[in-house]
């Protein structure tokens, strides 16, 4: 598969999310899960971001919480602003992390102030849950935090 396919198959998966941790439902055939895979490993942010998915929802691949995270912390690292919003989610939740609500709030800054869209407010529900000690924390490190390249 040409890399224009791939691309392609990377857009249409981003088109279908629903803004919640497993909510992204990545409709991939084995071909092109196979793409996934290989741009993923190549540290191509967004087929990492998607292989997270993947993981997340043991879609081509058996369900797996920890590599999820780990793909997407990959992804995020490189300063993609969706990866960062599901790290933000996965650390509420306690998915594939030990639930922290300061690096969930962190994470959740870090994927606003790069342009991505949170309707359902998470930051906002943050700031009540913590403390202004907590606060301070969470936004300090999103303010030192600098992108990395891809491994």
């Amino acid at each position: 598969m040409n890399k224009f396919l791939f691309f392609a198959v990377c857009l249409a998966l981003m088109l279908i999310s629903k803004d919640t941790v497993l909510a992204d439902e990545p409709s991939t055939n084995a071909s092109s899960f196979q793409q996934i895979i290989r741009g993923a490993e190549k540290g191509d942010e967004k087929a990492q971001f998607f292989l997270g998915l993947c993981y997340a929802l043991g879609q081509h691949i058996e369900k797996n919480n920890d590599e999820a995270v780990n793909w997407w912390l990959k992804s995020a690292n490189q300063g993609y602003a969706r990866a960062q919003f599901k790290l933000g989610l996965a650390y509420v939740n306690g998915q594939g992390v030990s639930k922290s609500l300061v690096m969930a709030y962190g994470w959740l800054l870090l994927a606003k102030t790069g342009g991505y869209t949170d309707e359902s407010s998470h930051l906002e529900t943050l700031e009540k849950s913590l403390s202004a000690s907590e606060l301070k924390v969470a936004r300090s490190w999103a303010n030192e935090w600098k992108p990395k390249p891809a491994r």
